[in-house]
């Protein structure tokens, strides 16, 4: 490594700790060849995976809750989106000369 490179090298090692897992070949080389073909490393792409699931267990979690609702309270939700819909353009200048 050049004299030049060694302090960021330093200075981004210091911020970043990694670890070793133990994968299948296999998957190993598919994780490598998508990771690849998006032009990512395979630890980006796999930290997008996993906000990429984690983001769906949050969704899950909210159609959960709403099913389980009261149909007084999931009356009250949509009263209150279709208020908030009503004003989704409130303020906005449609002539856009006026920018």
């Amino acid at each position: 490594m050049s004299a030049t490179l060694l302090p960021v090298y330093r200075r981004y090692t210091a911020l970043v700790t990694t670890t070793t897992i133990k994968l299948d070949s296999t998957l190993r080389d598919r994780l490598n060849a998508e990771a690849r073909g998006r032009g990512q490393t395979a630890g980006s792409f796999v930290e997008d995976l996993l906000e990429a699931w984690l983001r769906e267990q949050r969704f899950a979690e909210i159609r959960r809750t709403m099913a389980s609702a009261s149909d007084t309270v999931i009356e009250s939700y949509r009263a209150e989106t279709a208020a908030l819909d009503a004003l989704a353009g409130e303020g906005l200048d449609t002539d856009r000369e006026g920018w």
